[in-house]
């Protein structure tokens, strides 16, 4: 039987399986300054922060899943996950907006040929970015997912917020962002 995980650390080496807000923010920056597919790759991650992509989630993504008029992103769940529209707003929905009309592919996030980017390719994509960024443990797309709950327990947003925009059916599946993050240093009076 799997134990549940407590926190977002490593239970033997301590090491973090989350990628700070400013660090997802450097591989943007990192991915906006390649040679080759720099709208593709730093839309890709801003995409799968916020929206806690999973990385075949993020594969399967396509233009049909996303409604322009409406500013709304379907998030197709795998894991048996609630799946559900999102928002797309300010910078992500204009670079959406700039990919899509840059694309002919029924996929959101690509390849050369037209066909959707793989789990490799994308692993691969964030562990090189990650290292150019200067993040000093190897970057997995699962980390970004990590990352996203940890910003959103950070603001102190409600437990039942955070489970469903990660679509997670059971809130017990969404307690190791709040347990990572701790209490609130206000939570506590010491002074009573």
């Amino acid at each position: 039987m799997r134990t549940a995980k407590t926190t977002l650390f490593d239970e033997l080496t301590g090491e973090r399986k989350f990628l700070y807000k400013s660090e997802v923010d450097s591989l943007i920056q990192v991915a906006e300054s390649g040679r080759k597919f720099k709208l593709r790759n730093s839309t890709l991650i801003l995409t799968m922060f916020r929206h806690a992509f999973r990385v075949s989630e993020l594969c399967d993504l396509q233009w049909k899943h996303i409604s322009f008029n409406e500013k709304k992103m379907f998030v197709k769940r795998s894991k048996n996950g609630i799946s559900k529209h999102q928002a797309i707003e300010g910078e992500e929905y204009t670079r959406l907006k700039d990919l899509k009309a840059a694309s002919s592919s029924e996929y959101v996030f690509s390849s050369e040929r037209g066909g959707k980017l793989d789990r490799g390719a994308i692993s691969k994509l964030l562990e090189r970015l990650g290292k150019i960024a200067g993040i000093e443990m190897k970057v997995h797309p699962h980390m970004l997912r990590h990352g996203c709950g940890y910003f959103m327990a950070v603001q102190g947003l409600p437990l039942y917020t955070i489970q469903s925009h990660l679509g997670h059916r059971d809130a017990s599946n969404t307690l190791i962002y709040v347990n990572t993050v701790g209490l609130p240093p206000a939570t506590i009076d010491w002074n009573l």
